[in-house]
């Protein structure tokens, strides 16, 4: 087992020593024009966490992507569940919840997963905003954001 940490080290830190992690895996994508795969949105260390939305971006030249899967580190509730917006010519999706509450994490694992098409060759990023991540408390968490690269070739 682990040394237990002491959260006496900094008075700003929270009662929690858990950072939430969440980014794109693989971190890079090779995928070539008109190839079509899925590419996961993975979190750690999310439990109970609450954030009002999930923003991506990406360079709709090099990656069309025309479906967002919701993972099952989201909390669904199947009577509203969340809403991806995907608007193919700026390359941004968001995800909010339907019901004007916060999207509510119930741990680590897939967030999202991204149907993706290679559009023209090169090298595109897929870069997440930084989440606004609360607990159920209202303080808030700073998470570790990774972006991914899909190259096209």
């Amino acid at each position: 087992s682990a040394p237990a940490m002491s959260l006496t080290s900094s008075p700003a830190m929270t009662t929690t020593a858990l950072s939430p992690r969440i980014g794109p895996q693989p971190v890079t994508l090779p995928i070539k024009p008109g190839e079509e795969k899925l590419w996961k949105v993975v979190g750690m260390d999310l439990d109970n966490l609450n954030a009002t939305e999930l923003l991506l971006h990406y360079d709709p030249r090099s990656l069309d992507v025309n479906e967002v899967l919701f993972g099952g580190a989201l909390q669904i509730d199947p009577k509203a569940p969340p809403v991806a917006t995907i608007n193919r010519d700026a390359g941004l999706i968001r995800v909010t919840s339907s019901d004007g509450k916060p999207l509510v994490f119930a741990s680590g694992g897939e967030v999202v997963t991204l149907r993706v098409h290679g559009g023209l060759s090169g090298d595109t990023f897929l870069i997440m905003e930084q989440p606004a991540f609360h607990t159920a408390a209202g303080d808030a968490i700073v998470s570790a954001v990774t972006g991914g690269r899909a190259k096209v070739e």
